[in-house]
């Protein structure tokens, strides 16, 4: 199985978190492109959520003629093992099944969903990152969290999310590291809730189906 390109390489089977392989909470891939990243520990009881418009007490609307968003829920990162001091940026990307080409294709741009600057080197500096869902952070709409990553998304797809944190120099913007995660299925095939899943109020409504292991990806279906 294929993904299409960003504009560098991804191999995978599916989203997030370790220090050299699966998250300590959670089961997401750790796929290193550059140096040695630094830690990534999730926050929450799930790495990403999908659902409908509009989320409970969601603090931007919808566009109804779509129907569909993801949440990329939070998560700590730690600086890179470099004695410098370090900005650190983390992006998503979005994925669906293209039904025609049977492949995974990326859905539009990447959506940044956290960054910090002159953290401490060696991993003594951390910050929280993520866009998470209402349910998972209860004091919407009180501040900039509850936004999604993705929104107003086509319905009738199945989707996956990928994440890639990157630490830099913060002293001449030099590139450190830099690793993507995203969610897989566990040892037996299948993909835990804890991975990626439908938020509450979409699978009650009948819109959000999953998780699923859909190609070796944890996806969900949004109708």
């Amino acid at each position: 199985m294929k993904i299409k390109k960003l504009n560098y390489r991804i191999i995978v089977a599916s989203l997030l978190f370790a220090a050299a392989g699966a998250i300590p909470a959670l089961g997401w891939y750790k796929y290193p492109q550059v140096g040695v990243a630094g830690h990534v520990v999730v926050a929450d009881p799930t790495g990403a959520e999908g659902g409908e418009c509009s989320a409970p007490q969601q603090s931007i609307p919808c566009n109804h003629s779509y129907n569909d968003q993801l949440f990329v829920n939070r998560f700590w990162v730690y600086s890179a093992p470099y004695a410098v001091p370090q900005h650190v940026w983390a992006q998503a990307y979005i994925y669906r099944w293209n039904y025609n080409t049977n492949a995974w294709e990326q859905y539009g741009g990447s959506r940044r969903v956290g960054n910090a600057w002159h953290l401490a080197g060696n991993g003594s500096g951390y910050v929280l990152m993520g866009s998470p869902a209402p349910d998972i952070e209860n004091r919407c709409p009180n501040t900039y969290t509850c936004t999604p990553a993705f929104i107003d998304l086509p319905p009738g797809y199945v989707w996956t999310v990928v994440v890639k944190v990157s630490w830099f120099n913060a002293n001449n913007n030099a590139l450190l590291a830099q690793a993507l995660y995203y969610p897989v299925p566990n040892s037996s095939g299948v993909v835990p809730e804890s991975e990626i899943r439908c938020a509450w109020w979409a699978k009650n409504d009948g819109r959000c189906y999953g998780p699923y292991n859909w190609h070796g990806y944890g996806a969900i279906y949004m109708r």
